[in-house]
């Protein structure tokens, strides 16, 4: 993690895969039994690129070659199934949080692990600061006039109860286990921040 400047999400992410590798490779590690490995599990080879090269200084992944991915064009809701989803949101703050990833453009934990001192509601500008690592960007993100509004509304809400001075983030992570999963059931309809992020772009 320092090293490499890698987040801790990142640094989870390999430790996990190594463990995978560990307990299925049950030998001695050599250039033939990761290559092997890597074959049945694509994803553990290029998680562990950094392992291989600079603790066990092998260069397989340099060496072995992934055939290339086939090109699957995105399918996006269209316009009119965003607003039937949008009017079936049952709560103020799934509505704040609908419009600010459908017009923000930022990623799912940006708008989640958002923080107060983050949102410029005059400017309607968001400057996300939740990565630590160097493997993810970011830069600022802009929302509309609705979502201003609805956020605006939201806020004064959360502003009348008892905890609002302790409040450090504009939403909990912890209570959003299974976002919009009413306004899922009732139109039938998968949309996540992800889905409004590529109908964004």
């Amino acid at each position: 993690m320092v090293d490499l400047q890698l987040s801790k999400g990142t640094v989870r992410t390999y430790r996990s895969s190594l463990k995978t590798f560990f307990e299925t490779v049950k030998e001695p590690i050599t250039e033939n039994t990761a290559i092997f490995f890597a074959i049945i599990t694509r994803n553990i080879l290029t998680n562990q690129r950094c392992y291989f090269k600079r603790y066990l200084k092998l260069d397989i992944v340099d060496s072995f070659k992934f055939p290339k991915q086939p090109y699957i064009p995105k399918r996006v809701p269209t316009k009119e199934q965003l607003q039937q989803f949008y009017a079936a949101l049952p709560t103020l703050k799934e509505c704040a949080l609908f419009l600010l990833y459908a017009t923000s453009g930022l990623r799912k934990s940006e708008i989640m692990l958002l923080k107060l001192e983050d949102l410029d509601l005059d400017r309607r500008m968001i400057i996300p600061n939740v990565h630590s690592g160097n493997t993810k960007k970011s830069w600022i993100g802009f929302f509309n006039e609705e979502a201003k509004e609805v956020l605006t509304k939201y806020l004064a809400k959360c502003q009348q109860s008892p905890q609002y001075y302790r409040k450090v983030r504009v939403f909990n992570p912890s209570k959003n286990p299974t976002l919009w999963k009413e306004a899922r059931e009732r139109t039938r309809l998968n949309i996540t921040p992800k889905v409004l992020r590529d109908f964004l772009w």
